[in-house]
């Protein structure tokens, strides 16, 4: 079969010790160039394809002379040192000259066995100790693809023992979650008792991301669990977006329709609702009826809502709810275990007005009965 071999000689070997200056491919071995115990290895009437780069007229030269007899085509490349450089990049400025099966040899791999003609698609490998002097291989199980990584060490690649330290992340998660479950912890003002572990759910759920990202084009499982989040961020943007400017009061897809949430958290905890209620006041009572009515509270801050009151309307006392005609509240929760009532429960009434979003109720203007 018709085929070729490609000879990567374009790198400066910057981990030569000093050696530097020259092309590594004409460093010696037993007198003899390591490119040149290269291409002895393969059929004389085999066509080669050379890299070249640093020191790149010694190198052609040299090749030239001692290899009068090969048909080798030399390619240049530029970017052969720093940002953007490699194999990768290398390989693709001789894609022109490679549009047919052929064997990739870096210009300072020597082979002892016999090559094999490229009838398929293989890789030649070696167990190393020090994988930051080498292009470390990885088969991945899934799909049988490779991924490559240029002089990396172990950690650099998968990190300081990061199996160990990614399970002590999710550890710190559910650690306090199960103690709450387990002892029946009293759970009040939504997610107060637990805030110290929001940055680990961003630790882990960011690496999470990473790893999906950079699996992309190699693992249809990764691009299935990518597609599958974007779906669900997507719904959350339209629930987010839906309760504004509420968002502190998000309820997920546990509860499809929001009205069914009603009633089972609390959920407008800093009341800034009141503030609508106030203002929509007039849309029911004139404002000389406003000034005389007597308001009561539950939930949220009285001080706030009488402000607030006084600022719109002159109203300047709040009064306890059983001297009052209306309550303004949220639907807070009692402090008490084993206590399922709620603003909402513990006054009932006619509700005049309410602040809610897609029959959300975050809070009520209510006649007391």
């Amino acid at each position: 079969m018709r085929y070729k071999l490609f000879i990567s000689a374009a790198g400066k070997g910057t981990r030569m010790a000093g050696l530097d200056a020259i092309n590594k491919s004409l460093l010696p071995i037993n007198y003899e160039a390591v490119i040149s115990k290269i291409i002895d290895k393969y059929p004389k009437n085999l066509e080669i394809v050379v890299a070249l780069g640093h020191e790149k007229e010694v190198v052609k030269n040299f090749i030239k002379i001692r290899h009068s007899d090969r048909k080798i085509k030399f390619v240049f490349v530029k970017n052969f040192f720093g940002i953007g450089s490699g194999p990768g990049y290398t390989l693709y400025q001789c894609r022109r000259y490679l549009q047919c099966p052929f064997i990739y040899s870096a210009c300072d791999t020597i082979v002892t066995e016999n090559v094999p003609a490229p009838k398929f698609n293989w890789i030649g490998i070696s167990k190393v100790k020090n994988t930051e002097r080498y292009l470390i291989i990885e088969k991945k199980k899934s799909d049988n693809s490779y991924i490559l990584f240029d002089k990396k060490s172990i950690n650099e690649i998968y990190g300081k023992k990061f199996n160990i330290k990614f399970k002590i992340l999710n550890l710190i998660i559910l650690y306090p979650l199960f103690i709450s479950i387990i002892f029946k912890v009293n759970i009040y003002d939504n997610i107060r008792l637990f805030l110290f572990i929001i940055p680990f759910f961003g630790i882990v759920s960011s690496i999470s991301f990473l790893y999906l990202i950079k699996k992309f084009k190699i693992n249809i499982f990764s691009k299935i669990q990518i597609f599958f989040l974007v779906f669900l961020f997507l719904i959350f943007a339209i629930r987010f977006f839906a309760i504004t400017p509420y968002h502190y009061a998000y309820v997920n897809y546990m509860f499809p329709k929001l009205i069914n949430a009603n009633n089972k958290f609390e959920f407008d905890y800093w009341a800034i609702s009141f503030k609508e209620i106030v203002n929509d006041l007039d849309k029911v009572f004139k404002k000389e009826e406003i000034k005389k009515i007597k308001f009561s509270f539950c939930g949220g801050d009285p001080k706030a809502l009488n402000f607030q009151l006084n600022k719109d309307f002159g109203v300047n006392k709040i009064y306890r709810p059983e001297n009052a005609d209306y309550i303004i509240m949220t639907n807070r929760a009692s402090f008490k275990i084993g206590n399922k009532k709620t603003c909402f429960t513990k006054y009932p009434g006619k509700n005049i007005l309410e602040v809610s979003r897609q029959k959300l109720i975050f809070s009520v203007l209510r006649k007391l009965d």
